[in-house]
């Protein structure tokens, strides 16, 4: 059981790196246009931003209607297993501050996944500009 708790901490803190990389490195020099982004990057940004919006809108229809979909918010946002921590009388603070943390772990997920199809799509499509 130890074992499975390590490599969660591992696989959360690398999706998390990734996504804290994403979004403030990434995303800022696609928006100003700095660099002409690879095809891999592309699909990568696109995958990442719709990781990014997941946590975002559940966290809109939490404030607007108090309620949860548990069901459905492990399929489209996996990194929401480590809020499981803030469950037991948690400070406001430390309930945003682990928000945070799993909304950009799920953007370092997303990010990788579009990374991953992006490299299957080049691989197995033939396409040449995925």
């Amino acid at each position: 059981m130890v074992i499975i708790g390590i490599l969660f901490s591992a696989v959360l803190l690398f999706t998390f790196v990734l996504g804290v990389a994403v979004v403030f490195v990434y995303f800022p020099r696609w928006l100003f246009n700095r660099y002409s982004p690879s095809p891999t990057a592309k699909v990568a940004g696109k995958f990442a931003l719709v990781g990014f919006l997941i946590p975002v809108l559940f966290a809109i229809k939490y404030a607007l209607t108090r309620t949860e979909i548990l069901s459905l918010s492990i399929f489209v946002w996996p990194t929401s297993l480590s809020m499981m921590a803030l469950d037991s009388y948690a400070k406001t603070w430390e309930v945003v501050v682990g928000f945070l943390l799993a909304g950009l772990s799920n953007v370092g997920v997303y990010a990788f996944v579009g990374i991953l199809f992006s490299r299957l799509l080049r691989k197995f499509g033939g396409a040449s500009r995925v």
